[in-house]
């Protein structure tokens, strides 16, 4: 596999493991629908009834045939009524029932049918054996509710006109005494006309409508969910096994050892550092390859994948190369990472940073760690530094060292950061630091990727520890 076929990498590995993530999600989805099937079976089964009830229209009442309404408005409004405070507090003490009227309410709907001056009512509980009683109640208590609006409009009309009777009797009475018969004449016309009036309201139906079919046989609708449950834990399920198989895909696909990285084509060696120096072998193998950047004081990136890893191991590096006698610079571009750690305890040192932002400032020669090795920190504020990274600065900056050294490492971020890429732009070569359980392939996919894109060359890669 070449450097920049990593996706290869990536498919190959969902392939080689697609059939066990379906099984955790083929599973996750089968737990899950068994646990919304027992939800509906632990959940108390509900039982609904229903009545219809057929409306006759009233003075007094939303349905009234004197009424300007729509017909279908006002059967909608006397379908509001129907649990009405007064309806429900009057079922509630008929039936003895230990429920609120606003639990009432919740539990029952009323609608109208289509084309019809009906109303259907429908009251759902959890207790089948009365669902029918309470039904019938409200039908019955809505009914009795719209006759005394009836008959209490026609009272109150009734009195009115009586009162105004007796009042243009006496009137007439007074303009008869008084031999005014013109006067007398038109207070006998009203006495005739609210008579007539009297007669009308007193003849004005009552009757309020009947209840056309009575509570039907409770029906337990807990079961009509029982689909509905079984999808819905099948589809959590399923959602829940597939986060399940993207981290354990996710976790699988970290390097494990150096073994892992037999499928790369580095064209360059693999080598483990598993102490504070490196071993004969890596060293040897570092130092074949970094012959030609020695002889013409080049400059070569140290390449973290994961953060907090190219600084310390880049000090090994260094470290190893300058107890072979040869001079190294180690210049520290990683002071944007989170959680930033000099090992060398120069935090507090002016670095990199502080030469990039001052543009006529010293060159910096940097901190002389042994005889061999001098050390240029991040500095104090190294992210409002990045943006000089990409000017003639940096380059002269890093320039300046590597002429007074035989090689000068820079240890950069990953290259698909912007920082990383501006600094591996600075270098020769790179060296790509491989963290065992914490790299990923598809990160390390990424680096390199970027690497082959900046046409660097690739002179070492080395597998090391995860560092705490």
């Amino acid at each position: 596999m070449q450097i920049g076929d990593f996706q290869d990498r990536r498919s190959n590995l969902l392939r080689d493991s697609i059939r066990y993530h379906w099984s955790i999600i083929t599973l996750a989805a089968l737990i899950g629908m068994g646990l919304g099937i027992a939800l509906v079976f632990l959940k108390p089964a509900t039982f609904s009834s229903s009545t219809t009830v057929i409306l006759n229209p009233i003075s007094g009442n939303p349905y009234t045939p004197a009424s300007e309404a729509d017909t279908l408005e006002m059967l909608q409004t006397e379908a509001v009524t129907v649990t009405s405070q007064d309806t429900a507090s009057a079922v509630i003490d008929e039936l003895n029932l230990n429920i609120t009227s606003d639990e009432l309410r919740r539990n029952t709907t009323v609608t109208v049918p289509a084309n019809t001056q009906a109303l259907e009512i429908n009251y759902t509980s959890t207790n089948p054996s009365i669902t029918v009683d309470v039904v019938n109640a409200l039908a019955r208590n809505f009914l009795q509710q719209r006759e005394r609006l009836a008959e209490q409009w026609i009272a109150a009309v009734t009195e009115s006109l009586e009162t105004q009777l007796a009042e243009t009797e006496e009137l007439l009475n007074e303009a008869a005494e008084a031999g005014a018969e013109p006067v007398a004449a038109g207070y006998q016309a009203d006495i005739i006309e609210l008579q007539s009036q009297l007669a009308a309201a007193r003849a004005l139906p009552t009757d309020p409508g009947r209840i056309l079919t009575p509570g039907l046989a409770p029906e337990e609708s807990g079961a009509r969910h029982l689909l509905t449950f079984a999808l819905a834990g099948l589809l959590v399920g399923a959602l829940t096994g597939l986060a399940v198989a993207l981290w354990r895909e996710r976790r699988a696909d970290l390097v494990r050892s150096a073994d892992d990285l037999g499928d790369y084509d580095f064209t360059a060696p693999v080598s483990v550092i598993n102490g504070p120096e490196l071993g004969a072998t890596a060293l040897r193998h570092l130092r074949m390859r970094l012959a030609q950047h020695v002889d013409s004081h080049g400059v070569v990136g140290v390449v973290g994948v994961s953060p907090g890893t190219a600084l310390p191991i880049g000090g090994v590096i260094a470290g190893s190369l300058a107890a072979t006698g040869t001079s190294v610079a180690l210049i520290d571009g990683t002071g944007t990472e989170r959680g930033h750690f000099d090992p060398f305890g120069y935090n507090d040192k002016a670095g990199l940073a502080e030469a990039l932002v001052d543009p006529v400032a010293e060159l910096p020669s940097g901190h002389r760690i042994s005889e061999h090795l001098t050390y240029l920190p991040a500095g104090a504020d190294p992210t409002a530094a990045v943006e000089h990274l990409v000017g003639n600065r940096a380059r002269t900056i890093i320039g300046s060292l590597a002429a007074r050294n035989d090689v000068t490492l820079v240890a950069c971020v990953a290259t698909d950061r912007v920082e990383g890429e501006a600094l591996a732009r600075l270098t020769d070569g790179v060296i790509v630091l491989v963290e065992l359980h914490r790299t990923s392939h598809f990160d390390l996919g990424a680096v390199l990727h970027a690497v082959s894109g900046l046409q660097l060359p690739l002179l070492a890669v080395f597998v090391v520890p995860a560092t705490p």
